[in-house]
């Protein structure tokens, strides 16, 4: 009988629960309650990962090797060592259920053998949910008090301003807290981006602009229409007055201002602007305006209520363009392929199924920054699937790549590779065949004339790559 002992921590730490000790207790458990040796218990430990949702490396991977390990039997200390989501939990269990595959926690007594141990293991992991959306309720609800105080929480400020820590004395008690002040220079280009924007009422006028001009985000990356939106959308540029304040309440938004701030020359701070898909997910989204918290901030605004407002409405006019993924379905290079001005080559679709690797740099700039010809997209990717198919040993490192995208193997990535190109290798012989091989006036009938039917006989056929 094969054993998976399972670990989790949410921290890097050697007190109470530490990874170590529950190993041990469960490695213990095993040897009082079974007849074993210690080349069939397999271990898997995740330190420093939430119990929120099975997205784990450790986790994965033993769920991956259950059967190729032959596993009976999961063991761990507690059942919120696995999760505290019961979905995730409920779904775990009906998975081990159908492959004959026991579930113990040592800690809880509890064991699927029995209808008994898996009723309350049930129970338990929908406690163990309850406690961790209280938590949540708790931190939100204190965060909701916190964001009326207009206090900077955390996280990463944005273009214009700074973090500026600030101290408080009360009841000779001294507290620290945070407040946003202006960063001149950022603040110029925040101006820019809303008065290009009015302008032209188009996000791509401001992204040629910004590109052309060679200005960069923070982080030293070109400004996409995404961020270019989030820039456009976000409060704490707008001017708290009587305008804005009537537009955030029509508009359905939580305010918590009074009447005095309003002379004060400053701007809003904003909350609960976006949330978790789900309590499992670590996705975010945009939420609905009844949900905002608006409030009075300790920052001076740097667009004027009425310009806001004008940019909010010529938004909600247009149709929004999202910034196009990096990678595709149809170019094999897509996101890997650079120019020699080190932009990236993107693919980009003329006629019927055919495409072509365009410098990025060039057609922003419309060839002024470079000026560095586009490539045939099919006759590259073809001469790349010929370099691989005969050259197999350089070919890992763009496996490697390709990996991180596809839920597959690099050996299943080869393994399709070499059916596809025989099979695209195949079709132009069989295409030339039936074009030009000419008998008493019709075309000869030969076994593949359907191309599809390639499909099932390639895999019973060796490859000649190989």
């Amino acid at each position: 009988m094969n054993f998976a002992i399972y670990s989790r921590k949410s921290k890097y730490t050697s007190s109470g629960e530490s990874i170590e000790n529950q190993i041990n207790m469960c490695y213990e458990y095993i040897k009082q309650n079974f007849a074993i040796n210690e080349n069939s218990i397999f271990i898997y430990k995740d330190e420093g990962f939430s119990g929120k949702n099975t997205n784990r490396p450790q986790f994965l991977q033993m769920m991956r090797e259950l059967k190729t390990k032959n596993i009976n039997c999961i063991v761990c200390y507690r059942l919120d060592r696995i999760s505290r989501n019961v979905n995730d939990f409920s779904s775990l269990i009906e998975m081990l259920e159908k492959n004959s595959i026991s579930f113990i926690s040592i800690r809880e007594r509890f064991d699927t053998t029995t209808p008994m141990g898996k009723a309350m293991m049930y129970i338990s992991s929908v406690f163990a949910q309850m406690e961790r959306e209280t938590i949540a309720e708790r931190i939100k609800d204190n965060m909701y008090k916190l964001a009326q105080t207009g206090r900077w929480l955390g996280g990463t400020t944005p273009i214009g301003y700074k973090a500026e820590k600030i101290s408080i004395t009360s009841n000779d008690k001294t507290r620290h807290e945070f407040k946003l002040s202006l960063v001149e220079e950022e603040s110029v280009i925040v101006r820019k981006i809303y008065s290009i924007f009015l302008e032209k009422k188009r996000l791509s006028a401001v992204e040629n602009y910004l590109y052309l001009n060679k200005i960069k985000t923070r982080s030293n990356k070109n400004y996409t229409s995404d961020k270019i939106k989030d820039i456009l959308t976000n409060p704490v540029y707008c001017q708290l007055d009587i305008k804005s304040l009537k537009y955030f309440s029509s508009i359905g938004c939580n305010i918590y201002t009074n009447e005095s701030d309003i002379n004060k020359n400053v701007g809003y701070m904003s909350y609960c602007k976006t949330k978790n898909i789900s309590p499992s997910s670590s996705v975010r989204i945009n939420t609905s305006y009844k949900e905002w918290i608006i409030s009075t901030g300790k920052h001076p605004y740097i667009i004027s209520s009425e310009n806001w407002i004008k940019t909010q409405n010529i938004l909600k006019s247009i149709k929004i363009k999202h910034t196009k993924k990096t990678l595709n379905n149809y170019a094999l290079l897509s996101g890997i392929l650079f120019c020699k001005c080190t932009s990236p080559m993107r693919a980009k679709k003329y006629g019927d199924n055919k495409f072509i690797y365009m410098c990025e740099n060039k057609e922003k700039s419309k060839n002024n920054n470079c000026n560095i010809k586009g490539i045939k997209g099919n006759t590259l990717d073809s001469l790349i699937l010929e370099f691989i198919i005969n050259n197999q040993q350089y070919s890992k490192k763009i496996y490697n790549k390709i990996k991180k995208e596809k839920n597959t193997t690099p050996e299943e990535l080869f393994e399709n590779l070499f059916i596809n190109a025989d099979i695209n290798k195949k079709r132009k012989i069989i295409k030339t065949l039936i074009d030009f091989i000419i008998y008493d006036g019709k075309s000869v009938k030969i076994q593949y004339k359907n191309p599809e039917s390639l499909n099932t006989s390639l895999h019973t056929q060796p490859l000649h790559a190989r």
